[in-house]
């Protein structure tokens, strides 16, 4: 991974604002690298939700935008192969590797599962995975390089479940009540199939608290 080429942010903002920007603000500070602050370039935004993206560069910054679209629910994801994130503290303009994983994913699936080279749950492509069992949740440690994310990161420091990271395989992954995929611009999102296990639905209580919770961040 070429961490040379710098960085890419993506974030959800609605009509010009950017509620979790902090989070977003920490993580590039971790890497080494600053943005200038909404105020400061958010004004040339039209209003309504919004997906970002701010390219960091050695030499400056850019921004794109377009349409949230519609929001994602009932992913099936396919069990792909070892891939180990060298940078997962921020993510790297060089996303190549991710872009060639994400096309040969299988017709039907939204993204693909990654494991360690020891088999352990890592991320997807686009995504940090969670899942709730035994009464927590549970989530990839450091170990096992799943990338920073800023709602994987909002989850662990005020989320509403009881929480635990670890070194997982997919058999705990797939003996979960309930899978939840994560970033900071679909938020929570409810995984209804990975590989042949399915989950029919996603509980109701813990929809309304997944509900609620985005209400809570963006209002």
């Amino acid at each position: 991974m070429n961490t040379g080429l710098g960085a890419i942010e993506t974030l959800r903002m609605r009509d010009r604002q950017a509620p979790l920007w902090p989070w977003h603000a920490a993580r590039l500070a971790r890497a080494g690298l600053q943005l200038p602050a909404p105020a400061v370039w958010a004004a040339a935004l039209p209003l309504g939700d919004l997906r970002v993206r701010l390219h960091v560069r050695p030499d400056g910054w850019s921004v794109e935008h377009e349409p949230l679209g519609p929001r994602w629910d009932a992913l099936h994801l396919h069990e792909g192969p070892a891939h180990v994130n060298p940078a997962p503290q921020v993510k790297w303009a060089d996303r190549a590797a991710y872009s060639a994983l994400y096309a040969a994913r299988p017709p039907g699936t939204d993204d693909v599962l990654l494991f360690t080279p020891s088999g352990h749950i890592s991320e997807t492509t686009r995504l940090n995975l969670a899942w709730y069992r035994g009464g927590r949740l549970h989530l990839p440690d450091h170990t096992c390089a799943p990338l920073q994310g800023v709602m994987r990161t909002i989850l662990l420091e005020t989320g509403p479940w009881p929480m635990e990271t670890g070194a997982y395989g997919l058999d705990h992954l797939l003996q979960a009540d309930w899978v939840i995929a994560t970033n900071a611009v679909r938020g929570l999102v409810w995984v209804r199939q990975i590989g042949g296990r399915t989950w029919e639905a996603f509980p109701e209580p813990h929809r309304t608290i997944r509900d609620r919770y985005e209400e809570a961040l963006f209002g």
